[in-house]
Formats: structure tokens, C-alpha cells, sequence
């Protein structure tokens, strides 16, 4: 009876030592490299946790590691949990201050790791604009840049919100959701319902996990007779990277809907050209081409952009057409009311360039 109730006693006061945590030794390595990331919410305000992480040790008597914490410099650290990895999760709005500890198996523990601090002044600045093109089952964002630009060392990422937006009482919903992140000032929201309005919020969130307060909220909806498109960078996919402003499908000179605005692989020769040179060196002949073919004119001269090039009537030799007082909308393009030579007219006296597009 005296062994078992000495063993018993033993057992309990092992157990006690275990949780009486506080005795420290230098036998013990100390945590090095414990910084923290913090898990936003969406509102801008109070995180949803917090993750702490740091570098493991090789060391046999280590079994486990102590996370102490304080919610205010004037308090002393209380013990806030342990774990057996090199990282802890701490769920609900972080304290101030943590720093961890090695523990073996009688529960003593290292000296205390650097103190890390939860700074909430270390959180970007939020963008501070916030665009949107309605496209055919999606919407395109796209926002300033100024939280990666204001420190880029800073930046992790953004990240895109949305909720429907109530058209009769002007306001959105409040059912905001995340859409995605993104480290570009760009995001394209897909497989949304034609004609349901939405409402679109961005943060940017820095390496720490601080994210920002929201851009301005934006509101549009996707359509399908947007008639506006996504072309892609052919380095990163080639389909969909190629574009024609038109292109003549069945020879007959006029500009129907279904030959304007056509998406094309960037490898199909018969993308637009990217300049007049470009466009003569495609021709046998060089300086002909087929009537009202555009290309892309990136020429020195003052109102280069988005061009025609047209017979000019004499011979069929290369002539373009530029924005100007004939193109009220800015564009580039010849003003649509001026028609389509059709090799043998001057602007004016053929059909009409573009119908019912923008």
C-alpha cells in the first residue's frame, strides 16, 4: 500500500511539475526566427487570428514548444498555449505581444524568444480607385496600383470582394464574399449571371497580413451585348492573346456583327498587324491592301494610334486614316458616319464603316 501510494504521489507531482511552467533552463535552445501573419476578414479592422511561425530545432530534448502572449505592454505575458510544430494558430482578434519558448519533457523551458509585436501601422494604404468593364458573363476590375508602389517589400497581395447590388434602392447587399487574390492591379470576376448587378471592393494586404481599408466600391453588370473582350498576354496562353478589328469573312466589304472585335490565337497570321510596315511587309505587293483592313499604326507622328489603312484612290497605294476632327469619340478611329472605300471611293461615299458598335 505504501509503494502505490508513494508511486501515485510521484505521478501526481510529476504531472503538476509538467503544467508549472516557468522554470527555465540554459540547457535548452532558444526559438529563433518567430515572426507572425495575420488572417484578414475583409472589413479592414480586427483579424479573424493569427499564425505564428518559427524555426524548428534539431535538438533530442525539445518535445514541444510554449506561446505566451500579453494584450497590453503594462501586463505581464500569461501562457497562451503549446504545440509540437514550429508554428501555432491563435483564432479571434491577436494580443499585442508573443514570444515562444522550448520545452522538454519536465516541463522546463528556454529563455524567451524575441518579442514579436503585432503593429497594426505596418498595414498598407488602401487603392485608391477602382474601375470595371461589363463583359459577356463576367466583369474586369481593375484598381491603382499605389499600395504595392507606396512599398513593395511591404506587399503580399490583393484581394477582391463582391456582394449583388440592389438597383432600386441604389445600394449594395450586404452579402459580401471573397472573390480571389491577386498581386496585379487587375481581376477578372467570371461565371456571373448576365444582367444580375454586382458590387466590388478591393484591399491590399501586406507580408504581415495587415490588409488595408477598402478601395472605393464599384457596381456594374455583366451583358452579353458588351461587346467587349479580354485579349491576353500570348506569353502567358496563346489563345484568346490575338485580335482582329475585322476581318472580312465572306468577301463581300461590308462590316458585319458577327466580322468586328474577333479574338484569335497570337500565333494566327491573321491577327492585325501592329504597324503600317508590319502591315505592307504581310501584301505581295507592299504598298496595296485590301480595303479597310485596321491595324495597330504606332508611328512618331502626333495622333498615332488605332488606324485604317485605305486605298487612297489612286492605284490602291497605302493611305491611313487617323483619328482627328472626323473622330469625335477620341478613338482613333475614322468617325463611323464617314463609310468604307471600297477601292475605288473616297470616305464618305461608301457603306458604313461600323453599325451599332462602340
Amino acid at each position: 500500500m505504501r509503494t502505490a501510494a508513494a508511486l501515485a504521489a510521484l505521478l501526481v507531482l510529476t504531472a503538476c511539475n509538467y503544467q508549472d511552467y516557468g522554470n527555465t533552463t540554459s540547457d535548452l535552445p532558444i526559438p529563433a526566427g518567430v515572426t507572425y501573419e495575420l488572417e484578414p476578414v475583409g472589413t479592414g479592422t480586427a483579424p479573424s487570428g493569427i499564425l505564428l511561425r518559427w524555426i524548428s530545432t534539431s535538438d533530442p530534448a525539445v518535445i514541444e514548444w510554449h506561446v505566451y502572449s500579453r494584450a497590453s505592454a503594462g501586463e505581464g505575458f500569461s501562457f497562451r498555449g503549446s504545440t509540437t510544430s514550429p508554428s501555432f494558430h491563435d483564432a479571434g482578434a491577436p494580443f499585442l505581444q508573443y514570444y515562444v519558448v522550448t520545452a522538454d519533457q519536465d516541463g522546463f523551458e528556454s529563455a524567451p524568444s524575441a518579442v514579436v509585436t503585432v503593429d497594426e501601422r505596418l498595414a498598407l494604404a488602401r487603392p485608391s480607385s477602382l474601375a470595371s468593364t461589363s463583359l459577356d458573363g463576367a466583369l474586369a476590375l481593375a484598381w491603382s496600383d499605389n499600395a504595392y508602389l507606396s512599398d513593395p517589400s511591404a506587399f503580399a497581395n490583393y484581394r477582391v470582394y463582391g456582394a449583388h447590388y440592389d438597383l432600386d434602392a441604389g445600394l449594395c447587399e450586404d452579402d459580401w464574399a471573397l472573390e480571389g487574390t491577386t498581386v496585379a492591379p487587375e481581376f477578372v470576376v467570371g461565371a456571373i449571371s448576365n444582367g444580375v448587378p454586382r458590387c466590388f471592393a478591393v484591399t491590399a494586404v501586406s507580408v504581415e497580413g495587415y490588409e488595408s481599408l477598402w478601395s472605393p466600391v464599384r457596381d456594374d453588370t455583366p451583358r452579353p451585348d458588351a461587346r467587349n473582350v479580354i485579349v491576353y498576354a500570348r506569353q502567358a496562353q496563346d489563345a484568346g492573346s490575338g485580335f482582329r478589328f475585322w476581318q472580312d469573312l465572306d468577301l463581300d466589304g461590308r462590316a458585319d456583327a458577327n466580322e468586328l472585335g474577333l479574338l484569335k490565337s497570337g500565333s494566327s497570321p491573321s491577327n492585325d498587324p501592329r504597324d503600317l510596315r508590319e502591315c505592307r511587309r504581310r501584301r505581295p505587293h507592299r504598298d496595296r491592301l485590301r480595303p479597310a483592313e485596321r491595324v495597330f499604326d504606332r508611328g512618331r507622328r502626333s495622333g498615332a494610334g488605332v488606324g485604317l489603312c485605305l486605298p487612297d484612290g489612286r492605284g490602291g497605294r497605302l493611305r491611313p486614316v487617323r483619328g482627328g476632327a472626323g473622330d469625335p469619340r477620341g478613338t482613333g478611329l475614322p468617325d463611323p458616319r464617314l463609310g468604307v472605300p471600297d477601292g475605288s471611293r473616297e470616305p464618305g461615299a461608301g457603306r458604313p464603316a461600323v453599325n451599332g458598335t462602340r
